[in-house]
């Protein structure tokens, strides 16, 4: 097995998974809990992937994993630039065909670089469309997470959000997310609507959010659901490291 390469960049953590071709595979990573949950799952596609020939590349967003500073410092506009810098890397290192792998979080900006002309492909696990409801759904987290440890209900949503509002950090499901972040993921625009996205270059694999698979297809998208209960967003008693339709559907699309 060839060694993986392990570096900061920028503060970045980034891994490079050695292959033999000029074909790229970057990982982009979804985000708070989900980002730990599926970490196995990316090394394990990450290694099966470099074992067939791709260069990989795996990262973790500044403020989040093993990447410099703490999670008040990530924001949207820092996680494009750190995706951004991993592309770089890329090139330099002779890519000449880059892929994007892209979870959830991770798939929203997979999709928002996929016009660019040295994305080949942009594969996507079951993508957030709406960064504003996604926050939502993090408040409402959060405030469940109150009951559980305290109890009681301390800051219900609209108190959180008026935390946010005043310029203070809040401490959104464990993670101290800035007023920055809140503003930038309401203001996001939804996903397949902004000019960077390509639907030509994009694939979406979808195993969880079923209602999406009309949707999506009718924007010209390759649109596949795969028949796994292997992993699982919302319940981490479903995380199998290595699911493998997923990992097989995955392959086929970087063919």
């Amino acid at each position: 097995m060839i060694a993986e390469r392990e570096w900061y960049r920028e503060g970045v953590y980034v891994t490079h998974y050695p292959g033999s071709t000029d074909h790229y595979a970057i990982l982009v990573p979804p985000l708070f809990e989900e980002m730990p949950r599926t970490s196995k799952v990316m090394v394990n596609l990450a290694r099966r992937l470099a074992s067939q020939g791709l260069h990989v590349v795996r990262f973790d967003y500044l403020g989040t994993g093993w990447s410099e500073a703490s999670f008040a410092a990530f924001s949207l506009e820092e996680a494009r630039r750190n995706l951004e810098s991993v592309l770089e890397y890329a090139r330099s290192s002779g890519a000449k065909r880059i892929s994007l792998l892209g979870s959830r979080f991770g798939a929203y900006l997979a999709q928002e670089f996929s016009s660019r002309p040295e994305i080949a492909k942009a594969i996507l696990w079951e993508p957030l469309t709406d960064l504003g409801k996604y926050f939502s759904d993090m408040l409402r987290i959060t405030v469940a997470n109150q009951m559980l440890a305290f109890g009681q209900v301390r800051q219900n949503s609209r108190q959180l959000k008026d935390l946010f509002e005043r310029g203070e950090t809040v401490f959104l499901d464990g993670y101290p997310a800035s007023p920055k972040v809140f503003q930038e993921f309401l203001s996001a625009p939804k996903a397949f609507e902004g000019a960077g996205f390509d639907p030509s270059k994009v694939a979406v694999l979808l195993w969880q959010s079923k209602g999406l698979t009309a949707d999506l297809a009718k924007r010209g998208m390759d649109v596949s659901w795969v028949n796994t209960s292997e992993l699982s967003w919302q319940n981490i008693r479903f995380v199998e490291p290595s699911p493998e339709a997923l990992f097989e559907e995955t392959e086929s699309r970087l063919r």
